[in-house]
Protein backbone atom coordinates (compact mmCIF):
# COMPACT_ATOMS: atom_id res chain seq x y z
CA UNK A 1 0.00 0.00 0.00
CA UNK A 2 1.28 3.20 -0.70
CA UNK A 3 0.92 6.05 1.70
CA UNK A 4 1.49 10.11 1.70
CA UNK A 5 5.10 11.14 2.13
CA UNK A 6 3.57 13.11 5.62
CA UNK A 7 4.20 10.80 8.52
CA UNK A 8 1.85 11.63 10.90
CA UNK A 9 3.02 8.99 13.55
CA UNK A 10 4.63 5.62 13.56
CA UNK A 11 4.54 2.77 15.33
CA UNK A 12 7.48 0.58 16.50
CA UNK A 13 10.60 -0.06 15.40
CA UNK A 14 13.91 2.08 16.80
CA UNK A 15 15.76 4.60 14.52
CA UNK A 16 18.25 2.67 12.33
CA UNK A 17 20.73 6.13 12.04
CA UNK A 18 20.94 9.29 13.35
CA UNK A 19 20.92 10.92 9.87
CA UNK A 20 17.91 10.65 7.26
CA UNK A 21 18.69 8.48 5.79
CA UNK A 22 19.73 4.20 5.88
CA UNK A 23 20.58 4.23 2.06
CA UNK A 24 21.52 7.34 0.14
CA UNK A 25 19.31 7.86 -2.36
CA UNK A 26 19.69 6.12 -6.20
CA UNK A 27 18.14 5.77 -9.45
CA UNK A 28 16.52 3.30 -11.23
CA UNK A 29 14.63 2.61 -14.33
CA UNK A 30 11.39 2.66 -12.97
CA UNK A 31 8.39 1.31 -14.70
CA UNK A 32 8.65 3.92 -17.38
CA UNK A 33 5.58 4.82 -20.01
CA UNK A 34 8.29 6.67 -22.16
CA UNK A 35 11.75 5.18 -21.25
CA UNK A 36 13.95 8.09 -22.69
CA UNK A 37 12.46 10.61 -20.11
CA UNK A 38 11.79 9.15 -17.27
CA UNK A 39 13.63 7.46 -13.69
CA UNK A 40 12.67 6.80 -10.74
CA UNK A 41 14.43 7.90 -7.73
CA UNK A 42 14.53 5.75 -4.47
CA UNK A 43 16.01 5.63 -0.63
CA UNK A 44 15.38 4.12 2.66
CA UNK A 45 15.15 5.58 5.75
CA UNK A 46 13.92 4.73 10.15
CA UNK A 47 10.58 4.61 10.51
CA UNK A 48 9.81 8.18 12.46
CA UNK A 49 7.83 11.30 11.34
CA UNK A 50 9.06 13.42 8.46
CA UNK A 51 7.79 15.03 5.51
CA UNK A 52 9.76 14.19 2.48
CA UNK A 53 10.28 16.06 -0.90
CA UNK A 54 12.68 15.57 -4.10
CA UNK A 55 13.29 18.87 -6.46
CA UNK A 56 15.15 18.02 -9.88
CA UNK A 57 16.21 20.22 -13.24
CA UNK A 58 13.32 18.58 -15.69
CA UNK A 59 13.48 19.72 -19.57
CA UNK A 60 10.14 22.31 -18.12
CA UNK A 61 11.82 23.60 -15.40
CA UNK A 62 11.96 22.74 -11.46
CA UNK A 63 9.76 20.78 -10.06
CA UNK A 64 8.88 19.50 -6.94
CA UNK A 65 7.64 16.06 -5.64
CA UNK A 66 6.29 14.59 -2.34
CA UNK A 67 8.14 10.99 -2.10
CA UNK A 68 5.43 8.27 -1.96
CA UNK A 69 6.73 5.20 0.70
CA UNK A 70 5.71 1.71 1.92
CA UNK A 71 6.59 0.13 5.19
CA UNK A 72 8.94 -2.59 5.28
CA UNK A 73 8.03 -5.19 8.88
CA UNK A 74 10.12 -8.38 7.81
CA UNK A 75 13.34 -7.04 8.95
CA UNK A 76 14.47 -6.10 12.79
CA UNK A 77 14.03 -3.02 12.75
CA UNK A 78 11.99 -2.24 9.76
CA UNK A 79 12.23 1.15 7.76
CA UNK A 80 10.65 3.07 5.15
CA UNK A 81 11.55 2.46 1.20
CA UNK A 82 10.95 6.05 0.06
CA UNK A 83 10.24 6.82 -3.90
CA UNK A 84 9.07 9.57 -6.50
CA UNK A 85 9.28 9.59 -10.10
CA UNK A 86 11.25 11.52 -12.60
CA UNK A 87 9.92 12.87 -15.41
CA UNK A 88 10.37 15.02 -18.83
CA UNK A 89 13.99 15.13 -18.53
CA UNK A 90 16.12 15.62 -21.44
CA UNK A 91 17.39 12.54 -22.50
CA UNK A 92 21.11 11.71 -21.96
CA UNK A 93 21.95 15.08 -20.08
CA UNK A 94 22.92 14.77 -16.68
CA UNK A 95 20.62 17.13 -14.45
CA UNK A 96 20.62 17.87 -10.71
CA UNK A 97 17.93 16.69 -7.78
CA UNK A 98 17.71 17.21 -4.10
CA UNK A 99 16.44 15.31 -1.42
CA UNK A 100 14.34 17.51 1.41
CA UNK A 101 13.35 16.17 4.76
CA UNK A 102 10.82 18.78 6.79
CA UNK A 103 11.86 21.82 4.81
CA UNK A 104 15.69 21.08 4.78
CA UNK A 105 17.69 20.14 1.96
CA UNK A 106 19.66 16.55 3.27
CA UNK A 107 21.03 15.29 -0.03
CA UNK A 108 21.87 16.52 -3.44
CA UNK A 109 23.61 14.73 -6.61
CA UNK A 110 23.69 14.94 -10.12
CA UNK A 111 22.09 11.86 -12.18
CA UNK A 112 22.58 11.22 -16.07
CA UNK A 113 18.91 10.85 -17.68
CA UNK A 114 18.26 7.86 -19.95
CA UNK A 115 19.23 8.32 -23.80
CA UNK A 116 17.36 8.51 -27.17
CA UNK A 117 17.43 5.82 -29.79
CA UNK A 118 20.07 7.99 -31.98
CA UNK A 119 22.20 8.76 -29.00
CA UNK A 120 25.68 6.91 -28.33
CA UNK A 121 25.62 5.28 -24.61
CA UNK A 122 27.54 2.74 -22.58
CA UNK A 123 26.66 -0.01 -20.37
CA UNK A 124 28.57 -1.21 -17.61
CA UNK A 125 28.21 -5.29 -16.85
CA UNK A 126 29.24 -7.35 -13.96
CA UNK A 127 27.81 -9.79 -11.37
CA UNK A 128 28.61 -12.11 -8.37
CA UNK A 129 30.12 -9.16 -6.25
CA UNK A 130 28.34 -8.33 -2.98
CA UNK A 131 31.09 -10.40 -0.97
CA UNK A 132 32.49 -7.64 0.91
CA UNK A 133 35.82 -7.68 -0.82
CA UNK A 134 38.66 -5.23 -1.73
CA UNK A 135 38.47 -6.50 -5.02
CA UNK A 136 34.41 -5.53 -5.08
CA UNK A 137 35.29 -1.98 -4.22
CA UNK A 138 38.27 -2.23 -6.67
CA UNK A 139 35.59 -3.36 -9.25
CA UNK A 140 32.99 -0.69 -8.45
CA UNK A 141 35.88 2.35 -8.14
CA UNK A 142 37.48 1.44 -11.95
CA UNK A 143 33.34 1.07 -13.12
CA UNK A 144 32.60 4.18 -11.70
CA UNK A 145 35.56 5.50 -14.09
CA UNK A 146 34.12 4.60 -17.49
CA UNK A 147 30.98 7.10 -16.87
CA UNK A 148 29.15 4.70 -18.36
CA UNK A 149 24.39 5.52 -18.18
CA UNK A 150 23.30 2.55 -16.54
CA UNK A 151 25.26 -0.85 -14.77
CA UNK A 152 23.46 -4.01 -15.11
CA UNK A 153 24.19 -6.76 -12.37
CA UNK A 154 24.49 -10.16 -13.76
CA UNK A 155 22.93 -11.93 -10.53
CA UNK A 156 24.12 -12.52 -7.18
CA UNK A 157 24.12 -8.98 -6.09
CA UNK A 158 24.60 -10.13 -2.72
CA UNK A 159 26.26 -12.84 -0.55
CA UNK A 160 25.30 -15.67 1.26
CA UNK A 161 21.99 -15.39 1.30
CA UNK A 162 19.98 -12.21 -0.45
CA UNK A 163 19.09 -10.63 3.03
CA UNK A 164 18.69 -6.84 3.80
CA UNK A 165 21.52 -7.45 6.64
CA UNK A 166 24.19 -8.58 3.95
CA UNK A 167 22.82 -5.59 1.59
CA UNK A 168 23.89 -3.40 4.59
CA UNK A 169 27.04 -4.85 4.90
CA UNK A 170 28.07 -6.04 1.47
CA UNK A 171 26.06 -3.58 -1.13
CA UNK A 172 25.59 -0.25 -0.29
CA UNK A 173 28.24 1.35 0.96
CA UNK A 174 30.30 -0.04 -2.54
CA UNK A 175 28.12 1.34 -4.56
CA UNK A 176 26.22 4.55 -3.08
CA UNK A 177 28.62 5.39 0.26
CA UNK A 178 30.20 7.97 1.10
CA UNK A 179 33.22 8.31 -0.94
CA UNK A 180 35.06 7.03 -3.88
CA UNK A 181 38.29 5.00 -3.79
CA UNK A 182 39.51 2.03 -5.22
CA UNK A 183 39.49 1.11 -0.67
CA UNK A 184 35.72 2.21 -0.72
CA UNK A 185 34.25 1.66 -4.31
CA UNK A 186 31.85 3.97 -5.56
CA UNK A 187 29.03 6.30 -5.26
CA UNK A 188 27.70 5.09 -9.33
CA UNK A 189 23.83 4.12 -7.68
CA UNK A 190 23.11 7.59 -6.91
CA UNK A 191 23.75 8.71 -10.50
CA UNK A 192 22.96 5.78 -12.93
CA UNK A 193 20.50 2.65 -12.73
CA UNK A 194 21.43 0.04 -11.37
CA UNK A 195 19.75 -2.99 -13.25
CA UNK A 196 19.22 -6.29 -11.37
CA UNK A 197 18.98 -10.09 -12.42
CA UNK A 198 18.20 -12.52 -10.13
CA UNK A 199 20.64 -15.09 -9.04
CA UNK A 200 20.55 -18.49 -6.78
CA UNK A 201 22.17 -16.28 -3.87
CA UNK A 202 19.66 -13.81 -3.95
CA UNK A 203 16.56 -15.98 -3.51
CA UNK A 204 19.01 -18.50 -0.99
CA UNK A 205 16.84 -16.56 1.99
CA UNK A 206 12.99 -17.77 0.44
CA UNK A 207 12.50 -19.58 4.20
CA UNK A 208 10.90 -16.43 5.69
CA UNK A 209 10.89 -18.21 9.10
CA UNK A 210 14.20 -18.58 9.24
CA UNK A 211 15.92 -15.33 7.88
CA UNK A 212 12.78 -12.75 7.78
CA UNK A 213 14.79 -9.84 6.21
CA UNK A 214 15.24 -12.14 3.12
CA UNK A 215 14.67 -12.03 -0.69
CA UNK A 216 15.72 -8.55 -0.54
CA UNK A 217 16.36 -8.17 -4.22
CA UNK A 218 12.26 -7.66 -3.68
CA UNK A 219 12.74 -4.40 -1.94
CA UNK A 220 15.47 -2.37 -3.50
CA UNK A 221 15.10 -1.73 -7.10
CA UNK A 222 12.28 -0.59 -9.40
CA UNK A 223 11.87 -2.24 -12.77
CA UNK A 224 9.01 -2.64 -15.26
CA UNK A 225 6.35 -5.41 -14.25
CA UNK A 226 5.83 -6.60 -17.76
CA UNK A 227 6.89 -10.41 -16.93
CA UNK A 228 4.45 -13.05 -16.79
CA UNK A 229 2.07 -13.27 -13.89
CA UNK A 230 2.88 -16.15 -11.77
CA UNK A 231 1.41 -16.81 -8.72
CA UNK A 232 3.52 -15.88 -5.57
CA UNK A 233 3.35 -19.65 -4.51
CA UNK A 234 3.80 -21.42 -7.95
CA UNK A 235 7.49 -23.58 -8.13
CA UNK A 236 8.23 -21.41 -10.75
CA UNK A 237 9.13 -18.52 -8.86
CA UNK A 238 11.33 -18.25 -5.26
CA UNK A 239 8.71 -20.12 -3.91
CA UNK A 240 9.17 -17.55 -0.82
CA UNK A 241 7.32 -19.46 2.06
CA UNK A 242 7.55 -19.55 6.55
CA UNK A 243 5.41 -17.31 8.91
CA UNK A 244 7.20 -14.09 8.10
CA UNK A 245 5.43 -14.60 4.37
CA UNK A 246 2.39 -12.36 4.85
CA UNK A 247 4.51 -9.63 5.83
CA UNK A 248 6.70 -10.18 2.88
CA UNK A 249 4.43 -10.44 0.51
CA UNK A 250 2.80 -6.82 1.63
CA UNK A 251 6.23 -5.11 2.02
CA UNK A 252 7.52 -6.07 -1.51
CA UNK A 253 3.83 -5.68 -3.34
CA UNK A 254 3.74 -5.80 -6.70
CA UNK A 255 7.45 -6.12 -7.22
CA UNK A 256 7.38 -10.43 -5.99
CA UNK A 257 7.60 -12.29 -7.89
CA UNK A 258 7.44 -10.12 -10.92
CA UNK A 259 10.41 -8.46 -11.15
CA UNK A 260 12.31 -11.63 -11.87
CA UNK A 261 11.24 -11.64 -15.58
CA UNK A 262 10.75 -8.13 -17.27
CA UNK A 263 11.98 -6.66 -20.58
CA UNK A 264 13.06 -3.04 -21.38
CA UNK A 265 14.27 -0.67 -23.65
CA UNK A 266 17.13 1.51 -22.89
CA UNK A 267 18.65 3.87 -25.99
CA UNK A 268 19.17 1.81 -29.18
CA UNK A 269 18.68 -1.63 -27.20
CA UNK A 270 16.04 -4.42 -26.05
CA UNK A 271 16.86 -5.97 -22.72
CA UNK A 272 15.09 -9.16 -21.74
CA UNK A 273 15.82 -10.43 -18.01
CA UNK A 274 15.12 -13.64 -16.86
CA UNK A 275 14.97 -15.99 -13.88
CA UNK A 276 17.86 -19.00 -14.73
CA UNK A 277 17.37 -20.50 -11.25
CA UNK A 278 16.58 -24.35 -11.55
CA UNK A 279 12.96 -23.93 -9.93
CA UNK A 280 12.13 -22.11 -12.88
CA UNK A 281 10.91 -24.73 -16.12
CA UNK A 282 12.01 -22.86 -19.20
CA UNK A 283 10.12 -25.35 -21.44
CA UNK A 284 6.64 -23.86 -19.37
CA UNK A 285 4.62 -22.84 -22.46
CA UNK A 286 3.66 -19.46 -20.04
CA UNK A 287 7.19 -18.72 -19.74
CA UNK A 288 7.84 -19.45 -23.37
CA UNK A 289 5.24 -17.78 -25.24
CA UNK A 290 5.82 -14.79 -22.74
CA UNK A 291 9.73 -15.01 -24.28
CA UNK A 292 8.78 -15.43 -28.26
CA UNK A 293 6.24 -12.51 -27.81
CA UNK A 294 8.64 -9.97 -26.11
CA UNK A 295 11.28 -10.73 -28.58
CA UNK A 296 9.09 -11.12 -31.57
CA UNK A 297 7.67 -7.92 -31.07
CA UNK A 298 10.99 -5.78 -30.12
CA UNK A 299 11.89 -3.02 -32.23
CA UNK A 300 13.50 -4.17 -35.01
CA UNK A 301 15.88 -1.00 -35.25
CA UNK A 302 17.09 -2.00 -31.99
CA UNK A 303 19.45 -4.41 -30.14
CA UNK A 304 18.49 -7.13 -28.63
CA UNK A 305 20.51 -8.54 -25.47
CA UNK A 306 19.05 -11.27 -23.26
CA UNK A 307 20.46 -11.55 -19.65
CA UNK A 308 20.14 -13.69 -16.98
CA UNK A 309 22.35 -15.47 -14.37
CA UNK A 310 23.36 -19.39 -15.25
CA UNK A 311 25.44 -19.71 -18.23
CA UNK A 312 24.79 -22.71 -20.83
CA UNK A 313 27.95 -22.02 -22.18
CA UNK A 314 30.85 -21.97 -20.48
CA UNK A 315 34.47 -23.54 -19.86
CA UNK A 316 35.12 -23.67 -15.96
CA UNK A 317 34.78 -26.97 -13.66
CA UNK A 318 32.96 -25.06 -11.04
CA UNK A 319 29.08 -25.00 -12.11
CA UNK A 320 30.16 -26.97 -15.41
CA UNK A 321 26.52 -29.27 -14.79
CA UNK A 322 24.15 -25.83 -15.14
CA UNK A 323 23.27 -25.79 -18.25
CA UNK A 324 19.36 -26.29 -18.07
CA UNK A 325 19.33 -22.49 -19.92
CA UNK A 326 20.10 -24.06 -23.04
CA UNK A 327 16.43 -24.88 -23.97
CA UNK A 328 16.48 -21.60 -24.65
CA UNK A 329 19.32 -21.47 -27.08
CA UNK A 330 17.33 -21.94 -30.97
CA UNK A 331 15.13 -19.39 -29.94
CA UNK A 332 18.29 -16.66 -29.51
CA UNK A 333 18.95 -17.16 -32.87
CA UNK A 334 15.54 -17.56 -34.54
CA UNK A 335 14.50 -14.01 -32.89
CA UNK A 336 18.24 -12.51 -33.66
CA UNK A 337 19.34 -12.10 -30.24
CA UNK A 338 22.24 -10.11 -31.01
CA UNK A 339 23.95 -10.81 -27.23
CA UNK A 340 23.98 -13.39 -23.98
CA UNK A 341 25.44 -11.49 -20.68
CA UNK A 342 25.52 -13.95 -17.62
CA UNK A 343 26.92 -14.29 -14.46
CA UNK A 344 27.34 -17.25 -11.86
CA UNK A 345 30.82 -18.54 -12.83
CA UNK A 346 33.42 -16.00 -11.41
CA UNK A 347 35.48 -15.21 -14.06
CA UNK A 348 35.03 -13.99 -17.34
CA UNK A 349 34.45 -16.28 -20.89
CA UNK A 350 33.25 -15.38 -24.36
CA UNK A 351 31.79 -17.55 -26.31
CA UNK A 352 31.93 -17.96 -29.84
CA UNK A 353 28.61 -17.26 -32.04
CA UNK A 354 26.84 -20.14 -31.17
CA UNK A 355 24.41 -20.79 -34.05
CA UNK A 356 21.39 -23.54 -34.38
CA UNK A 357 22.14 -26.34 -32.18
CA UNK A 358 20.58 -30.00 -33.38
CA UNK A 359 17.30 -30.64 -35.28
CA UNK A 360 15.10 -31.48 -33.33
CA UNK A 361 16.52 -30.36 -30.30
CA UNK A 362 16.79 -32.87 -28.17
CA UNK A 363 16.95 -33.26 -24.70
CA UNK A 364 20.71 -35.10 -24.68
CA UNK A 365 21.74 -32.00 -26.44
CA UNK A 366 22.05 -30.16 -23.00
CA UNK A 367 25.01 -32.14 -22.05
CA UNK A 368 26.86 -32.17 -25.30
CA UNK A 369 29.50 -29.41 -26.32
CA UNK A 370 30.01 -30.00 -30.20
CA UNK A 371 27.63 -26.97 -30.67
CA UNK A 372 28.02 -25.29 -34.67
CA UNK A 373 29.70 -22.43 -34.04
CA UNK A 374 30.40 -19.20 -36.72
CA UNK A 375 34.34 -19.88 -37.19
CA UNK A 376 34.42 -17.08 -39.23
CA UNK A 377 33.75 -14.22 -36.80
CA UNK A 378 36.67 -12.41 -35.10
CA UNK A 379 35.48 -9.15 -33.47
CA UNK A 380 37.84 -7.03 -35.64
CA UNK A 381 37.86 -7.61 -39.35
CA UNK A 382 34.70 -9.73 -39.66
CA UNK A 383 32.39 -8.50 -37.07
CA UNK A 384 29.12 -10.08 -37.82
CA UNK A 385 27.51 -12.92 -37.10
CA UNK A 386 24.20 -15.36 -37.17
CA UNK A 387 25.66 -16.65 -33.96
CA UNK A 388 24.92 -15.19 -30.38
CA UNK A 389 28.20 -14.38 -28.59
CA UNK A 390 27.86 -15.42 -24.62
CA UNK A 391 29.82 -13.30 -22.08
CA UNK A 392 30.31 -14.70 -18.76
CA UNK A 393 31.38 -11.30 -16.61
CA UNK A 394 30.77 -13.48 -13.12
CA UNK A 395 33.81 -11.24 -11.82
CA UNK A 396 32.62 -8.36 -9.77
CA UNK A 397 34.37 -9.05 -6.59
CA UNK A 398 33.42 -13.01 -4.85
CA UNK A 399 36.77 -15.30 -5.14
CA UNK A 400 36.98 -16.47 -8.70
CA UNK A 401 36.98 -20.18 -9.89
CA UNK A 402 39.47 -22.50 -12.52
CA UNK A 403 42.71 -20.19 -12.91
CA UNK A 404 44.43 -23.28 -13.77
CA UNK A 405 42.37 -23.20 -16.64
CA UNK A 406 43.50 -19.58 -18.24
CA UNK A 407 46.88 -20.71 -19.48
CA UNK A 408 45.30 -24.45 -21.37
CA UNK A 409 43.49 -23.44 -24.29
CA UNK A 410 42.90 -27.11 -25.29
CA UNK A 411 41.09 -27.90 -21.71
CA UNK A 412 38.53 -25.16 -23.12
CA UNK A 413 35.38 -26.39 -24.65
CA UNK A 414 35.00 -26.40 -27.86
CA UNK A 415 33.05 -23.18 -28.11
CA UNK A 416 34.81 -20.46 -25.62
CA UNK A 417 37.18 -17.93 -27.22
CA UNK A 418 38.53 -16.63 -24.48
CA UNK A 419 39.04 -17.16 -20.99
CA UNK A 420 39.93 -15.20 -18.04
CA UNK A 421 40.17 -15.56 -14.66
CA UNK A 422 40.34 -11.90 -13.10
CA UNK A 423 38.41 -9.25 -11.22
CA UNK A 424 36.48 -7.61 -14.09
CA UNK A 425 33.89 -5.37 -15.62
CA UNK A 426 32.07 -5.34 -19.23
CA UNK A 427 31.89 -1.91 -20.99
CA UNK A 428 29.47 -2.46 -24.03
CA UNK A 429 29.44 0.93 -25.79
CA UNK A 430 26.58 1.42 -28.27
CA UNK A 431 26.89 3.40 -31.43
CA UNK A 432 23.96 2.98 -33.99
CA UNK A 433 24.57 -0.33 -35.61
CA UNK A 434 28.09 -0.89 -33.88
CA UNK A 435 28.93 -2.24 -30.41
CA UNK A 436 32.25 -2.16 -29.20
CA UNK A 437 32.82 -4.68 -25.85
CA UNK A 438 35.57 -3.94 -23.80
CA UNK A 439 36.39 -6.26 -20.49
CA UNK A 440 38.19 -4.28 -18.46
CA UNK A 441 39.94 -5.49 -15.07
CA UNK A 442 40.26 -4.01 -11.18
CA UNK A 443 42.89 -2.34 -12.02
CA UNK A 444 41.54 -0.83 -15.03
CA UNK A 445 43.47 -2.71 -17.95
CA UNK A 446 41.71 -4.50 -21.22
CA UNK A 447 41.60 -8.23 -20.77
CA UNK A 448 39.72 -8.90 -24.43
CA UNK A 449 37.98 -6.53 -26.83
CA UNK A 450 35.82 -6.97 -29.70
CA UNK A 451 33.00 -5.47 -32.68
CA UNK A 452 29.92 -6.48 -33.06
CA UNK A 453 27.37 -5.24 -35.88
CA UNK A 454 23.80 -5.74 -34.45
CA UNK A 455 21.39 -8.31 -36.87
CA UNK A 456 19.41 -6.83 -39.83
CA UNK A 457 15.75 -8.01 -37.82
CA UNK A 458 12.65 -8.53 -40.01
Amino acid sequence: MILSALILSQGSGPVLATGPFLHFPYVQIGRPTQVATELTLMWQAPIEPGKWEVTYQSSQGVRHNLAEFNQVDTTSPGFLNFRTELTSLTPGKPFKYEVWKNGNKVFESTAKAPVKSDQKWRLVSFGDCGRGTKEQAMISYQASKVNGDAVLLTGDIVYDLGRVSEYETKFWNYYNGSATSPERGSQMMRSVPFIPVLGNHDMASNDLTKYPDGLAYFYFYQVPLNGPKLASNSPLTPNARGAGLSNFLAAAGENYPQTANYSFDYGNAHFVVLDSNPNVNWTTPELIEWLKKDLSEADPKKWRIVTYHHPEFQSSKVHATDRWMRVLSDLYVKYKVDLVLNGHVHNYQRSKPIELSFKPFLSTALNANDWTVDKAFNGTTVTSTEGVIRIVTGGGGAPLYNPELEPTPDKWLPFTEKYHVRHSFSQLDFDGDKLKFTQIDLEGKTLDSFLLMRKPKN
